[in-house]
Formats: C-alpha cells, structure tokens, sequence
C-alpha cells in the first residue's frame, strides 16, 4: 500500500514549474471507519450556570455620521451573553468597524434610534470614559491611520 502522502522532490528547471504544465496532484485516501463526527459539548458547568447573563443588547440600533448626518447603520440588533463568543462578518463597507466605534462612543458618530445596554446600563448615557471603564474600548489612538 502506497503512503497516505506522494511527493517529488523537484528543481525549479522542471516542467512541474512551467506556465504550461497542469499542477501536480497529490491525494490522500482515509480508510473507511477512520473519521469520526461527534456533537459538540457544551461549556463546562462552571460556565454553563454563568451563560445565560446577558452582557450586550443591541436592538433597533441607527446611527448616522454627525458631521452630514448621513445613516450609517439601520436597524442593528445583536444579543450577546456571558461566555458566548461572536464574530461579526462582513464585506469591505459593511459596517463592522462603525458598529464597534458607535458602541464605544466614538466622537465622529451619533445614535439616532434604539437601546445599547452593558450589563444592564444604558451605553447611550455613558461617555466615551464611561465605556472604557465598563469595559468597551477601541483604542484607535496607537494606530492613527485608523482615525
């Protein structure tokens, strides 16, 4: 039986490194029975009691730029509670960035509608200092050409 791994060793004058040539092929066969998919286990029962916490609520969330007052987030809802991990994907221009610095209060953006709660506290009502305090930060300050 051949191995699970085949590979050459070639120089680059070779016609593996030529434009023209297809690409070598190299495969790997499992045997059957050898890969197996299990459920995914929960957090560990420290953690589990602690889950249901409710950190971040976001519902309802616009936002404009201050300066134009143009609309740049609409409708925004996000739930995130104690132990869980998120991450927010998206296309260049999607609106990533601007939500983490609407959260963190950055001076350039405004809230015009909907409810940010921290723990329970009103992120709306809080200065910048406030956030950072409770936790909430985007330090954009090292990196300047971030700005």
């Amino acid at each position: 039986m051949a191995p699970p791994f085949a590979a050459a060793a070639v120089s680059s004058s070779s016609a593996l490194f030529s434009p023209s040539s297809p690409r070598p092929s190299i495969r790997r066969q499992l045997p059957l029975g050898s890969i197996s998919v299990r459920p995914r286990r929960g957090p560990p029962a420290a953690s589990a009691a602690a889950a249901g916490k409710l950190l971040l609520e976001v519902h309802g969330l616009t936002a404009s730029v201050k300066e134009t007052g143009q609309q740049i987030l609409k409708g925004v809802d996000l739930t995130i509670r104690e132990g869980e991990v998120h991450a927010i994907m998206g296309k260049n221009g999607s609106g990533k960035s601007t939500l983490t610095k609407v959260l963190v209060g950055h001076p350039h953006y405004e809230v015009t509608g909907g409810t940010i709660l921290f723990k329970g506290e009103n992120l709306i009502d809080m200065e910048p200092e406030e956030r950072s305090l409770a936790g909430l930060f985007m330090s954009l300050r090292l990196l300047r050409f971030l700005e």
